[in-house]
């Protein structure tokens, strides 16, 4: 039941680009300074293959959805599964496609993951305000 939720739920995000309300491809929604700067710094360590700087951002559970590894993990745990993933994966670059954010406040980042071996991955990552800081409660990349 809760598998079939999030499919509708990413379904939907999926659509929603698509909507009569969205942005231009690389037009942000304006944002405190504070959410932009946990985005960038992100996507910023994505693009580096740093684990341990993605891990950072983490809140206490993560649910990951890489090509190696699926499920809800410690942040100790999604930090490995990341260097694992980034081992296999050499990031070469990640541009933001859409961002916005949910009835319920959290913001949504849709991108897509260029490799160093040519591959490309899309990219979706969920940021959840969690005692007034954002951290990545979600990320999928396929």
């Amino acid at each position: 039941m809760m598998l079939k939720r999030n499919l509708l739920i990413f379904f939907l995000l999926w659509l929603y680009p698509f909507s009569g309300s969205t942005q231009e491809i690389g037009q942000v929604e304006p944002r405190s300074d504070d959410v932009e700067e946990v985005v960038r710094a992100i996507v910023s360590a994505i693009e580096d293959g740093s684990s341990r700087r993605i891990a950072l951002h983490f809140g206490s559970n993560v649910d990951l959805y890489l090509p190696r590894a699926e499920g809800t993990f410690s942040r100790s745990q999604s930090e490995i599964i990341f260097k694992d993933f980034f081992a296999h994966c050499k990031p070469k670059s990640f541009f933001i496609s859409y961002q916005g954010t949910s009835m319920d406040g959290a913001l949504f980042v849709i991108g897509m993951l260029s490799t160093e071996e040519g591959n490309n991955y899309r990219g979706y990552l969920l940021l959840k305000n969690v005692a007034g800081s954002y951290v990545l409660q979600r990320v999928r990349f396929e």
